[in-house]
């Protein structure tokens, strides 16, 4: 991943920068990595992987003893993990064979077919910026946030004194299709729906409120109140609509062009997170610990896949996962392509 200054020296292998050499790390599963419900629904069929085999380990290597939580995967296996100190967060990036490639900082970052997009800073703002493994590509406009785009790319919200840009951006940060809607506003998040329509949420204090914009016919509906919360994120889904977390706790599900937050599925509740996977066919539920349940586009639980010597996962868009462990979850285990 992407970012300007490095900070910290993240080793994998037997980078000269020194640390743990590259070893195939994976402990014992178990007798049973890989768990199917009884039966099974048909629209699980042929989702759940293989057991787990082999991982390769890597170590990042904070200089200020800094913990490592966070990681995004591109669609080619570059991955980038973070460092948090001060804010932005400094992410390393290394390439599919190791090698150390990138080292910049950012408070928020979207993986990418090739590369990364985040947040830059600049004396004037943040700047929506592109990362991949050899470049860099910073677009002029300042934004306030980044929310994830229904496939590549990524959505910005901009605000002024008198009104809210919301505006699709590329693969690589390019901008694309965008309205401009009159008034004041405060960005919190926002999330691209699978039809093409925008949920933006705004709102000033612990207040959220939510707006519906069409980028296409350069349209926007009529603010809508969503709740309460001091930190907000929008997801969208694979069969259509958004769902919205409101703190820790997803709070609903909103359709294009609803202003009513409808009860969030059984199959959400109690992730932290969630991505697509097995080409757009199943969620991977995120959360504590070393599993990853998977649930079919339905709502239907497929299965569980156990991630062995590790105590969190996160799953890339190329389908391999990275497990965090060792002193604060500082040392990285990758499976390649495990749920491609």
């Amino acid at each position: 991943m992407r970012w300007a200054g490095c900070l910290l020296c993240f080793c994998v292998g037997s980078l000269a920068c020194g640390g743990r050499a590259s070893v195939e790390a994976a402990g014992d599963a178990g007798a049973n990595p890989v768990i199917t419900p009884d039966g099974g629904p048909a629209d699980c069929s042929g989702l759940l992987p293989a057991p787990p085999s082999t991982a390769k380990a890597f170590d990042v290597q904070p200089g200020n003893g800094e913990s490592c939580s966070g990681v995004a995967i591109d669609g080619e296996g570059a991955v980038a993990a973070d460092a948090e100190s001060a804010p932005p967060m400094t992410w390393y990036v290394f390439g599919p064979n190791g090698a150390h490639a990138q080292t910049f900082r950012s408070p928020v970052l979207f993986a990418q077919p090739k590369g990364f997009i985040g947040l830059s800073t600049s004396t004037n703002g943040l700047l929506v910026t592109s990362w991949t493994l050899d470049a860099d590509t910073t677009i002029g406009a300042v934004v306030n946030v980044l929310g994830p785009a229904f496939g590549p790319g990524v959505i910005s919200l901009a605000t002024t004194t008198a009104d809210l840009t919301v505006r699709k951006h590329g693969a690589q940060a390019s901008e694309g299709l965008s309205v401009t809607v009159p008034g004041s506003y405060t960005a919190r998040a926002a999330a691209e729906d699978a039809s093409g329509a925008v949920l933006a949420l705004t709102g000033t204090g612990t207040e959220v409120s939510g707006l519906w914009v069409d980028l296409t016919h350069r349209a926007s509906g009529q603010p809508f109140a969503i709740g309460s919360a001091s930190a907000v994120i929008a997801r969208p889904l694979l069969g259509g609509g958004v769902a919205v977390r409101l703190d820790s706790s997803w709070a609903g599900i909103i359709q294009p062009g609803d202003s009513t937050l409808h009860p969030p599925p059984a199959w959400l509740v109690g992730s932290s997170d969630f991505v697509p996977v097995r080409a757009g066919k199943a969620y991977a539920l995120l959360k504590a610990g070393n599993t990853v349940d998977l649930v079919s586009v339905q709502g239907n639980a497929c299965g569980t896949v156990t991630f062995p010597g590790v105590g969190s996962v996160a799953i890339g868009l190329d389908g391999s996962a990275v497990g965090s462990t060792g002193e604060k979850g500082c040392t990285k285990f990758v499976w390649r392509d495990v749920l491609r």
